[in-house]
């Protein structure tokens, strides 16, 4: 998959309740997807040194654009809830060619909930928790739909691909 444009979202303000009911959702499905599957243990035993968020992705969200007047309203729903408006964009001649082109739509995901190790005096880690505000960007995404053609031959005497 390519990504076209990237345009950042301004915000509404439903943003943070979706996402706190999103989080649930994300919870009950699949845990692993929550702070990467660590618990506070193995962050603090792997010393990572980097933020790791609560949700790297948002997979399950279904988008839909609303174009009004000179804004591009998005709408985003996982499984059975209804659509909510999560954030608005400034409507541009390169977002409406990509949008009438019907190319793949997603939205990227920054900030939120997030832990992370803390070194005291002594040197010993300690695992922090801390929040961001959520950065939204609509991704319109081309699939790459080439086909490739495989052309190698298998010697199983010398177990090696090699090339025809």
């Amino acid at each position: 998959m390519t990504v076209l444009i990237e345009e950042p979202i301004q915000a509404s303000t439903k943003l943070n309740e979706f996402m706190g009911r999103y989080i649930d959702y994300v919870k009950r499905i699949d845990s692993r997807d929550v702070y990467e599957g660590l618990s506070d243990k193995r962050i603090k035993k792997n010393k990572f040194i980097f933020k790791i968020y609560e949700l790297e992705d948002v997979d399950y969200l279904n988008v839909k654009l609303r174009i009004v007047d000179t804004d591009v309203h998005i709408l985003a729903a996982y499984f059975n809830s209804e659509y909510v408006e999560i954030g608005t964009l400034p409507l541009s001649k390169k977002l409406v060619d990509y949008i009438k082109l019907d190319h793949f739509v997603t939205i990227h995901i920054q900030g939120g909930n997030f832990k992370r190790n803390i070194i005291d005096d002594e040197g010993n880690y300690s695992v922090s928790n801390g929040s961001e505000p959520y950065s939204l960007s609509l991704c319109l995404n081309s699939v790459d739909d080439t086909e490739y053609r495989v052309d190698c031959k298998f010697n199983p005497n010398f177990w090696t691909n090699l090339s025809a």
